[in-house]
């Protein structure tokens, strides 16, 4: 009788191997279509194998990742881009068999539930018109206490969760004004504490999908430099060269303050993130990140990250 006899853990990450086992192949040929939890098709493999086989979905997950960050007052967000809920069907001669759900994290390190989600230290600076996201997992809803610190008050704040699993959280610093100090509190699970302070003028934040399915937020205190890149094409006739077309490229080079080792490794991620925005006003802008290299640790020095960014829309500036 076709069975899987072995499937993912609930939540489990990218780190390791997503394994399917079957058992009761006849024929030795088998079909396999993955749906996500709402029905829709994502993936067919075809496998031939005899009494049983292993087959890794690990790549075609890691496929489906792409995030959209939250643009929302502080509060509870949708997370369903996070995670990827899925079914295997396996259809082998007249044999058809369905596993159990899985919910798979977007994150590229297993975690030990409930946990918060994330590569940053838990505590972090964020500006007065700033914001930042905490993304955990919990089998189960959890609040959250925003306690915002002024020298004049204590106001805290409580928010629950409409759901299970990956929850996400925005906080927006401009919500709670005149705060110094900003605690955030994950029911069970633990605190991050944020040091309330203006940014350098022209300063630039960076947001990153991180190893830890998260979304990560940076202000980079400096823009050392912004360079324009042009190409032209000519051709030449009789009277003389004439443009045919011109490419523009606008690129900022932008420096983190000194930083310890630990900011650092988590830093380091934007180099080889799979999804990389500047935030402005506005909103979320992708961003194309162009260094490739960067010095994480040298003994008893704090080091500084210097990133290099372009749009990732061709012939387009990132305007200030």
């Amino acid at each position: 009788m076709l069975q899987f006899t072995s499937i993912p853990t609930q939540f489990a990450a990218l780190d390791a191997p997503l394994n399917y086992t079957l058992a009761g192949l006849t024929d030795g040929r088998v079909q396999l279509n993955i749906y996500t939890d709402e029905g829709r098709l994502l993936a067919t493999k075809r496998l031939i194998g005899n009494g049983s086989c292993t087959v890794d979905l690990a790549p075609i997950v890691r496929r489906a990742a792409a995030f959209t960050p939250a643009v929302a007052s502080t509060g509870f967000v949708a997370s369903a881009d996070r995670t990827l809920t899925m079914r295997v069907e396996a259809i082998s001669g007249s044999e058809r068999v369905t596993s159990a759900a899985r919910t798979i994290l977007f994150a590229w390190t297993s975690v030990t539930l409930p946990a918060i989600c994330s590569t940053l230290p838990m505590s972090r600076l964020i500006a007065p018109e700033a914001c930042d996201e905490v993304s955990f997992v919990a089998v189960d809803p959890r609040k959250i206490t925003v306690t915002a610190e002024s020298p004049t008050a204590i106001v805290s704040e409580e928010f629950t969760s409409p759901e299970q699993g990956l929850q996400c959280f925005r906080l927006v610093a401009a919500d709670y004004p005149e705060a110094e100090q900003i605690t955030l509190t994950v029911e069970g699970i633990g605190q991050l504490h944020y040091t309330v302070a203006p940014p350098n003028e022209g300063a630039v934040t960076l947001a990153w999908r991180s190893s830890a399915g998260s979304i990560e937020h940076y202000t980079f205190p400096i823009v050392e430099a912004i360079r324009l890149l042009v190409d032209k094409e000519r051709a030449c006739g009789a009277a003389g060269y004439s443009l045919t077309s011109v490419e523009v490229e606008e690129r900022w080079q932008l420096h983190s303050a000194y930083e310890t080792a630990q900011m650092m490794r988590a830093l380091s991620e934007l180099l080889y993130a799979e999804q990389v925005w500047r935030v402005t006003a506005a909103g979320y802008e992708a961003v194309d990140l162009l260094t490739e290299e960067c010095e994480i640790l040298r003994h008893g020095v704090m080091r500084k990250l210097s990133v290099v960014i372009r749009t990732n829309q061709k012939n387009s500036r990132l305007w200030s």
